[in-house]
């Protein structure tokens, strides 16, 4: 019971970046997503190893090309869902911060 009016309160206080929350939930599984696509690709260029001396190296320089896009990109991704986080926890620092000392502001 107490956990849920915790996590009440807390939510209450990020309400007001509720776009930010959503945008780093969705910047979160688009790097995810592309994280699990690297293993994909890094088999498909082992295929393209047919045998000694019978290597596709276009496919093999295709695969391994995309597979270095999807890390960066997902690399990409992270470092700004962890700016985004950032900013969402000191702004909602700053707002507890600015109402307590109002509240201190204004006792008897």
């Amino acid at each position: 019971m107490k956990r849920t009016k915790t996590l009440g309160r807390v939510m209450k206080r990020l309400r007001p970046y509720s776009f930010l929350l959503f945008l780093s939930l969705l910047l979160s599984g688009a790097s995810v997503v592309l994280t699990l696509l690297i293993p994909r690709r890094i088999g498909s260029a082992i295929d393209a190893v047919i045998g000694a001396g019978n290597v596709d190296f276009p496919t093999l320089f295709h695969h391994l090309l995309y597979a270095g896009i999807f890390a960066a990109c997902a690399a990409v991704l992270q470092w700004i869902c962890s700016a985004i986080n950032q900013r969402i926890s000191f702004m909602t620092v700053r707002d507890l911060r600015d109402e307590a000392f109002s509240h201190l502001q204004t006792l008897p």
